[in-house]
């Protein structure tokens, strides 16, 4: 009856807030230690029940590890595999086949011995080796390897010298106070190195000022919440104010986040050749109709681009800007794309020919799609700062890098302008827009100050403004001399 009522519970709680790792795992524990005795007792009586429970709980276990990756909605659901089967192993006792077989055996008992050492180890030294150098290229194999091994070392060295002692040696009162000192010093020192948003005094002004240009008021820029939509956070329905009705030619963006940080660009054009502006942004969900697999984000897209089609049947726009990281979505692999995602693969960008085609039905005069702005590995800030570490003079960095960008992009570009052909619309490059020879535009505004993308490839607003600025041309002629739809 416990176990019922306490799944009865579980259920509701992920109906409500979605499920987590810790949620499984407590859910898991608690019925294992406080289920009927007699129970446990009857489970346990056949040997060959017990071995089938470890079986089958270091399969969901490999499983777990062959099948999890960034594509997986991972803690949540899929949690289950590997809490089960950690479950299953551990109900099967000492006398169960994996458990007596491999488990007991004098390596996997010392790795269990420092496994806790080495769970705290491990990840720093994994993150701080990104840090040092975020080429994945040459850390991905060497470096990691040489990482998990200096954990291993480590965990032996504070399970030895310092948990050992501290738990099995005397003075436990005073180890104990010790250690709460410690700990609440620690705290102090991690929030305030929070609260100041780490030790920027160890970088020169120059770079302080380039990455404190990175931080802006979203929701103001990006009229976040309102018309740039969360998927799965927000109401699935744009106010009026995101389509203006006052004013012609209507121009209307539509598309993810991506799309969203062109708005502010896309607004400072607005008060120099008075159009009227739609904003319909959703993050994660490009312009697409219909999606390449079923997932819970991917169909909450599909429903918000239906009913954002029908709100540019009611408002007729006169331009249609499509607009989204193209980069991250699904490319054809014959294209090579080295930076592609298993995400990617939700959905499929040949799927854009629906969207063009249900635009040409309503009568949108024009179509456009902006194609592909210049990524980064990691972040610009990052690579930033780390061009400014390897120049021996520590000069001001450059105006232009190459340094950092992902290798993908350009063939993302050109596989999105020949599929604008294809459908028969216009193509802007804002890869053009923003590189050449020298490298991809990194800083602009005043004395080149403002710093162009606020991660590794959201235009912060001073970078939109200079992409739009430099490709209005390509549409501001065509909107103004653009006739209004009869209602």
């Amino acid at each position: 009856r416990f176990f019922f009522f306490r799944t009865v519970i579980l259920a509701d709680h992920c109906a409500r807030k979605g499920p987590n790792q810790a949620d499984w795992t407590l859910f898991t524990g608690e019925n294992w230690t406080l289920s009927d005795r007699r129970q446990q007792t009857a489970a346990q009586r056949g040997t060959l029940l017990r071995d089938a429970r470890s079986i089958i709980g270091l399969i969901l276990i490999i499983v777990a590890i062959l099948v999890l990756n960034k594509g997986k909605a991972f803690p949540g659901g899929w949690a289950l595999l590997p809490t089960i089967g950690a479950f299953l192993i551990i109900s099967a006792g000492p006398e169960g086949l994996v458990n007596r077989t491999i488990l007991s055996n004098a390596v996997m008992v010392w790795f269990g011995l420092i496994s806790y050492p080495l769970y705290l180890w491990h990840w720093p030294i994994l993150s701080f080796s990104r840090i040092v150098d975020p080429d994945p290229s040459r850390y991905r194999y060497t470096v990691r390897i040489a990482a998990a091994l200096g954990s291993i070392v480590l965990a032996w060295l504070t399970c030895r010298l310092l948990e050992n002692p501290i738990r099995y040696g005397k003075h436990g009162k005073k180890k104990i106070a010790g250690l709460c000192i410690s700990m609440g010093a620690i705290g102090i020192v991690g929030y305030n190195t929070y609260i100041r948003d780490g030790f920027m005094s160890r970088y020169p002004q120059i770079i302080t000022q380039l990455l404190a240009t990175s931080k802006f008021d979203i929701t103001a820029e990006w009229r976040e919440h309102t018309c740039s939509m969360e998927p799965l956070v927000d109401k699935h329905e744009f106010p009026e104010e995101c389509i203006e009705k006052d004013k012609r030619p209507l121009i209307v963006l539509w598309g993810d986040s991506h799309a969203a940080a062109l708005y502010p660009g896309l607004r400072n054009l607005q008060s120099t050749y008075g159009f009227a502006v739609g904003q319909l942004t959703t993050s994660g969900c490009p312009p697409l109709l219909s999606s390449a697999k079923e997932n819970p984000e991917a169909s909450v897209c599909v429903k918000i681009n239906e009913e954002n089609l029908n709100l540019i049947r009611k408002a007729k726009p006169d331009i249609v800007l499509l607009h989204a990281n193209w980069h991250y979505y699904y490319v054809p692999p014959l294209l090579g794309m080295r930076d592609s995602d298993p995400k990617n693969h939700d959905y499929d960008l040949l799927r854009l020919g629906a969207t063009v085609t249900e635009l040409k039905k309503i009568g949108v005069p024009k179509i456009l799609l902006i194609g592909p702005v210049p990524q980064w590995r990691d972040s610009l800030q990052n690579n930033i700062v780390e061009i400014w570490k390897k120049d021996p003079v520590h000069s001001t960095p450059p105006t232009r890098m190459h340094y950092g960008l992902r290798e993908g992009v350009p063939a993302t570009e050109r596989f999105m302008r020949q599929l604008s052909k294809d459908l028969g619309i216009d193509y802007i490059s804002a890869f053009q827009a923003m590189c050449d020879q020298d490298g991809c535009i990194v800083r602009c505004g005043e004395k080149d100050m403002e710093i162009i993308a606020f991660d590794y490839g959201h235009l912060s607003p001073a970078g939109s403004r200079l992409l739009m600025n430099a490709i209005a041309k390509n549409f501001i002629p065509s909107a103004l001399s653009a006739e209004v739809p009869s209602p």
